[in-house]
């Protein structure tokens, strides 16, 4: 924190659900190194019942870069879009989205959850049509 590195000691065990399905961030892939990074980020704030973030400030957390946040109703959308694909296409930039308060239709329509952060996976322009693909860290 403040910009010093610290080391965080953490066990192997990870909260479950009801249904036995591990709960939090994890790799489909059966890698451990997402629920550990989890655990020691979360550990670091005060454990799982830490009352959540934002991705900028996660991303800087984790590693030191300094993320630029803007909001999509307030900037130019044209000079965004090419900020956001030319970084993504020169590979120069970590690129996450989030969302502020859905209502039901909104979240059903987007499939999307309110107040959620989300990793962009891919940039793509197609037929005029500008598009963005994400991923739920926590989606099943």
């Amino acid at each position: 924190m403040n910009g010093s590195w610290r080391g965080v000691e953490v066990d192997d065990y990870f909260p479950i659900d009801t249904s036995g399905h591990q709960m939090g961030a994890y790799s489909n892939r059966g890698k451990l190194w997402v629920g550990i990074i989890e655990k020691a980020y979360l550990k670091s704030h005060g454990g799982y019942d830490f009352p959540g973030s934002n991705s900028s400030r996660d991303t800087f957390t984790l590693t030191g870069w300094l993320p630029e946040r803007m909001r999509l109703h307030k900037c130019d959308q044209d000079k965004l879009w090419a900020r956001i694909y030319n970084g993504y296409k020169n590979l120069d930039c970590l690129i996450s989205c989030g969302t502020g308060p859905l209502d039901e239709i909104e979240e059903e329509a987007t499939g999307m959850v309110s107040g959620h952060a989300y990793a962009v996976l891919e940039v793509l322009e197609y037929n005029g049509l500008k598009m963005l693909l994400v991923k739920n860290p926590w989606g099943h």
